[in-house]
């Protein structure tokens, strides 16, 4: 009897009768009967059941045609099973269960309103500490702002990314439509040019301050990033008549050039106000989250010949594009911070590099 489905049946009764898990249930099965083995799902439905009070291992009486109605029962062992395994497909669901693909649909989809979607890509996986961290500083910045009528005014925000000489369209960029009879179309695989240069961006709500080109076999360190900063407040004293005198406030990330001791002590020189930033939180960088992504759309796809052609594009981005567009950049700050909160500390959206 054994190697009936009732003898396997018993099996998972007993070792469930030891308290035993459902992965060491499965690990027990598969030592026994090998390829023979129930598949995972068939495992775990009986497990269900026999937590359920099912103190048989005989199939429920199903009168009419028993696999083909979402009935209660099913859909209890299907939620049951992707809550064990979000990952799990049709395909296994119809070789476990025995029902076919299109009832399995519409239970999933009708009954249990379960959709299958990707997952969302995110830059880190963040542990506990780092989303308190997050929501933490979240709120003390939303607090700063309510408190400082000129938050904004005073705010300057700046990043480093690298630009290269050609860097592809994505696939939104690429979309094009078509009539039901046309082939879909084709495009070669296109990868960024090994050719680039890094460029540090600092700007406000009124546009850019300065863009600073590193140069060719040049890392930044702390003295590099030192020098970039005088020429910044250099930059506001020359184009922002009166935000010296505001003191203004610094937003950066947590780069280790950013985060020097010396660094730290330039900027209380200059007369910056260093706003705190979390670890890890590009989503909460108004360089990450727009500037660098709408800067470099226009970019992809075409070929620089030298760096004085990438450097003249950027520029004429910049120069192009409106004031209130820069504004409205910083201005989605607040939301961002009130969304981190609400949502515990994740990652609220993808962004471009």
């Amino acid at each position: 009897m054994e190697n009936s489905e009732d003898g396997k049946r018993y099996i998972i009764w007993f070792l469930w009768k030891q308290n035993k898990s459902g992965s060491e249930i499965l690990y027990e099965m598969e030592k026994v009967y090998g390829s023979r083995c129930p598949g995972k799902l068939m495992v775990y439905k009986w497990i269900d059941r026999f937590n359920d009070g099912h103190s048989t291992v005989d199939d429920n009486p199903r009168p009419g045609r028993p696999k083909t109605c979402s009935n209660q029962e099913n859909n209890k062992i299907i939620s049951n099973i992707l809550d064990k395994d979000r990952r799990v497909t049709l395909r296994q669901l119809e070789e476990e269960l025995g029902m076919s693909k299109s009832i399995l649909d519409k239970i999933l989809t009708e009954q249990l309103g379960m959709s299958r979607v990707l997952s969302r890509w995110v830059p880190k996986l963040l542990s506990e500490s780092q989303r308190i961290e997050r929501v933490r500083v979240c709120r003390q910045l939303l607090r700063i702002s309510k408190k400082e009528p000129r938050f904004f005014d005073r705010l300057v925000t700046g990043d480093e990314t690298w630009l290269h000489f050609y860097e592809p369209k994505t696939s939104l960029q690429t979309s094009q439509w078509k009539r039901r009879h046309e082939s879909t179309p084709i495009r070669p695989r296109a990868v960024a040019s090994a050719g680039k240069r890094m460029a540090t961006v600092f700007w406000d709500t009124k546009g850019i301050i300065i863009i600073d080109w590193l140069p060719n076999k040049v890392t930044i360190n702390t003295e590099y990033y030192v020098q970039v900063l005088k020429k910044l407040r250099e930059a506001i004293k020359s184009k922002r008549r009166g935000k010296l005198s505001s003191h203004v406030l610094l937003q950066h990330d947590n780069a280790p050039a950013h985060t020097s001791r010396r660094t730290l002590d330039e900027i209380q020189h200059l007369g910056f106000e260093l706003l705190p930033h979390p670890p890890y939180s590009p989503d909460l960088a108004p360089s990450d989250y727009w500037l660098f992504s709408e800067m470099k759309r226009p970019l992809r796809g075409k070929r620089f010949s030298d760096f004085e052609h990438l450097r003249s594009a950027v520029n004429s981005w910049f120069q192009g594009t409106p004031e209130k567009s820069f504004t409205t950049g910083i201005n989605k700050l607040p939301s961002k911070w009130k969304k981190c909160i609400e949502v515990k500390g994740e990652f609220i959206e993808n962004y471009e590099q």
